[in-house]
């Protein structure tokens, strides 16, 4: 006849109470602890075969105040002159805080959960597996949220100050520090790596010592093994690349190089970019290709004091372009570019420039199929001045 055993603690008693068939009624079972009694080694209830020990155990040199449910803090001793430590631990799950020896203030559920952890302290762990740790190194790290089945999972040292929450988030962390990660996969084989601020399904899913990251949209920085200084904003943004160092990328686009850096970028939602900026401070206008960030009537502006500007490169349709170049600072300015093909025009290309505000200004323009000049001059007596920001149009003429 199938027997349900209910445990029930009250006032500083144990009542063991079990039910006759599938509906029939409670009736008290065997065991029965009064206010008086005392149990030493907690207490081992065996139904069908399972045993589950229930004990508050600590050891000498702690103050206790342990709750442990499924085999756990058997080796907690505390330490001499720290009796906090050993302490207010609650254990619930199959070998759950097994190895906790002087940890502290900590909370492991689930089967495996905390299994590894001797004295880390201020830990929340929930779910199988959490911050179990590798079987060989003990987990000491302190003040660390883990909410999901392997969260935290091998956390073999030293990690701390983490937060990892969803399944296999944070899975394979280390030493790793100050890192906070939300959603599946999230940060999966984060190790060393600290400071990262990352949420998403399989958001930042292959990096492993990056640090200084933010990232933010599913699938975000995935193929991101070493970046550092990212800060990603999108739906599969940053996708592509695989080395990376201060960028900053806002929207959906993808199909980057492998390697960036100090980029801004700007997308749509549909991963369509409309602005850039490069390590420079070039500043781009206009729908680009993310692999190349080619494209026609881009717009440029420099806030350097140019001599040279670099218009960039137009894609193979192009057969005219335009911009603006500002802050120039001499009396003549090179405009380069890479034509249709990754040439220039064949035979040359025709400009025509427009001064900006409302100083008058000669420019004079000599053409090539590469590089046209601007030349400045005072309006009114010719000689040459300092050009004043300007706006210009070529057309390649094959």
């Amino acid at each position: 006849m199938p027997v349900l055993l209910v445990l029930m603690v009250f006032m500083g008693g144990v009542m063991l109470f079990d039910r006759v068939g599938a509906t029939g009624t409670f009736r008290t079972a065997n065991l029965q602890v009064d206010d008086d009694s005392v149990l030493n080694g907690g207490v081992s209830v065996n139904t069908n075969g399972q045993a589950i020990t229930i004990s508050t155990f600590f050891g000498s040199n702690a103050d206790g105040q342990n709750f442990w449910i499924g085999g756990g803090g058997l080796n907690s001793h505390g330490d001499l002159g720290n009796t906090n430590e050993g302490s207010q631990n609650v254990a619930l799950g199959n070998v759950a805080g097994r190895d906790v020896t002087t940890g502290f203030d900590s909370v492991y559920i689930g089967g495996a959960a905390g299994r590894g952890v001797t004295s880390g302290g201020d830990n929340t762990c929930v779910g199988r597996s959490c911050l179990q740790g590798d079987g060989v190194n003990p987990v000491t790290g302190h003040h660390n949220t883990a909410l999901g089945v392997n969260t935290m999972g091998a956390a073999a040292t030293t990690a701390e100050d983490c937060v990892a929450v969803g399944l296999d988030s944070l899975q394979f962390i280390t030493t790793g520090f100050q890192n906070t990660c939300v959603g599946y996969e999230c940060g999966a084989k984060i190790n060393t790596g600290f400071s990262n601020a990352i949420m998403g399904a399989h958001a930042f899913e292959n990096a492993t010592s990056a640090h200084d990251n933010t990232s933010v949209g599913l699938n975000s920085l995935r193929d991101c093994t070493i970046c550092d200084h990212m800060i990603v904003l999108g739906r599969g943004a940053a996708g592509g690349i695989t080395t990376g160092e201060s960028d900053t990328l806002i929207g959906a686009a993808s199909g980057f190089p492998a390697a960036l850096t100090s980029w801004i970028i700007f997308s749509d939602g549909d991963g369509n970019i409309s602005q850039t900026m490069d390590g420079h401070s070039v500043l781009s206008f206009g729908r680009a290709d993310s692999a190349t960030f080619q494209t026609a009537h881009l717009m440029q502006l420099s806030p350097r004091l140019a001599t040279s500007v670099n218009h960039g490169s137009l894609v193979a349709t192009s057969t005219d372009f335009a911009g603006t170049i500002a802050g120039i600072g001499a009396t003549s300015v090179v405009l380069t570019f890479t034509g249709p093909g990754g040439s220039g025009f064949g035979t040359t290309s025709q400009c025509v420039v427009t001064p900006i505000g409302g100083t008058p200004q000669l420019i004079t323009v000599t053409n090539s199929a590469t590089a046209p000049t601007f030349s400045c001059f005072a309006a009114t007596t010719g000689a040459a001045a300092n050009c004043v920001d300007l706006n210009y149009h070529c057309v390649g003429v094959q």
